[in-house]
């Protein structure tokens, strides 16, 4: 063989190689997105929402504070139920949200 075609097939054999690895990383970079965009859509709710069950149990607690204190002070009735209603409605979204929590898969 001459060399000019010896030069021309050793270009098109690197330029094959070359478009192969290009090929490969891009198939590779594109399914460690989905894997990240997988981490940060899904593990990541398991994180918020035990954030938001922490916050109603706080505020839960707060509120139980609330009523001891109410119950020995000149409270009304109504604040006193009102107190109530807060710690009820607190305590059900702390639970809707572990429920979700316990849903996701980890």
């Amino acid at each position: 063989m001459k060399l000019s075609t010896k030069l021309l097939l050793s270009f098109v054999l690197c330029a094959a190689i070359t478009l192969a690895v290009g090929t490969l990383g891009i198939n590779v970079v594109n399914r460690l997105a989905a894997a990240l965009d997988s981490a940060f859509s899904n593990n990541l709710v398991s994180v918020s929402n035990t954030n938001a069950t922490l916050n109603g149990l706080v505020a839960h607690n707060r509120g139980l504070y609330r009523l001891l204190d109410a119950s020995n002070g000149g409270i009304s009735t109504q604040d006193r139920d009102r107190v109530r209603q807060d710690i009820a409605n607190e305590l059900k979204r702390s639970q809707t949200a572990y429920a979700t929590y316990r849903a996701t898969p980890l």
